[in-house]
């Protein structure tokens, strides 16, 4: 999973650094090792960072942080963005639904990676505070 992650960092540097957002990379030894489709978790992950990037403010920060258990492997993005009103919390991973302005979001991203997550087998969740910033947290069965 670092080695993942560190490739979707690579991939969104660009965006973050135009908003001088800082991007760190925080993982526990020994590193978790998930059994999963690589191509389709980078996906996911591509649009959780993407969306961490849109929702932060200028010189913001965004975390990957690394961990797992016996029975998980765990991903988490946290940004120190805008955050999510509690409103919408139920109804970000339908599809079509979006708080983004016409034409900057489909509605689609959430809930293909909702899709994907839960065909790998984990679970993805979020905790959000407006005016501080959402975390996303995916579990995935580990490699045994």
């Amino acid at each position: 999973l670092k080695d993942l992650a560190q490739e979707c960092i690579t991939l969104v540097e660009a965006e973050a650094s135009l908003k001088k957002i800082e991007i760190r990379l925080e993982s526990i030894a020994p590193h978790p090792i998930a059994w999963t489709d690589p191509y389709q978790l980078l996906q996911v992950l591509l649009n959780l960072l993407t969306n961490s990037i849109q929702a932060t403010n200028t010189h913001g920060r965004v975390t990957i942080r690394l961990n797992g258990s016996l029975e998980e492997a765990r991903i988490a993005i946290q940004d120190t963005g805008c955050g999510i009103a509690e409103e919408h919390l139920t109804r970000i991973f339908e599809p079509f639904f979006t708080t983004k302005g016409v034409g900057k979001g489909t509605g689609m991203g959430l809930y293909v990676s909702w899709g994907i997550i839960t065909k790998l087998g984990g679970l993805i969740t979020v905790n959000s505070s407006v005016g501080h910033g959402t975390t996303f947290t995916i579990s995935l069965p580990i490699k045994k």
